[in-house]
C-alpha cells in the first residue's frame, strides 16, 4: 500500500509541476552542483524510511526535471536517484533492531551504528563521487 501511496505522490508531484519548480528552484541556486545534495538527501530520507520507495517517489520526479534543466544524463541521474534512495537502508534504524534482536542482543544498536558508521561513509562516497562523474559529463 505504501507504494502506491507514493507512486501516487510522485504522479502529482510531476503532474502539478511541482517537481519541476522545485528542480527549477535548486538548480537557481546551486547551479549544476545541485546534484550533489540531492541523492544524499534520497539517501538519507530512504535510510529513515526504511525503504526506497519513499524517496524514490517524493524525489525521482524533481531528479528528472533537475537532469533536463542541467542538461545531465536523464538515465544517469535516474540510477544515481534510485541507488541512493536504496543505499543507506543497511544502516536505517528499523533495520539495526532488526538485526539486533536476531543476533540477541537488543538495545545494542548504538555499537552496531559504530560498526556500521564506516560502511555508511563509504556509500556516501560512492554517491558523491558518482554525481561528480555525472556533473563533469563522464557518465
Amino acid at each position: 500500500m505504501s507504494i502506491i501511496i507514493f507512486s501516487m505522490m510522485a504522479e502529482l508531484l510531476s503532474g502539478s509541476g511541482i517537481a519541476n519548480g522545485l528542480a527549477v528552484g535548486i538548480f537557481a541556486a546551486m547551479g549544476d552542483w545541485a546534484i550533489l545534495l540531492t541523492p544524499q538527501l534520497s539517501a538519507v530520507f530512504g535510510a529513515l524510511a526504511n525503504s526506497g520507495n519513499a524517496a524514490n517517489g517524493l524525489f525521482m520526479a524533481s531528479q528528472v526535471s533537475l537532469a533536463v534543466e542541467a542538461g545531465f544524463s536523464v538515465p544517469a541521474v535516474i540510477a544515481l536517484q534510485h541507488a541512493a534512495a536504496l543505499s543507506l537502508n543497511m544502516v536505517g534504524p528499523v533495520r539495526m533492531s532488526i538485526v539486533c534482536g536476531l543476533a540477541g542482543t537488543p538495545g545494542r544498536e548504538r555499537e552496531m551504528y559504530r560498526v556500521m558508521l564506516p560502511f555508511a561513509m563509504v556509500v556516501v562516497g560512492v554517491l558523491f563521487a558518482a554525481a561528480i562523474l555525472i556533473i563533469s559529463g563522464v557518465i
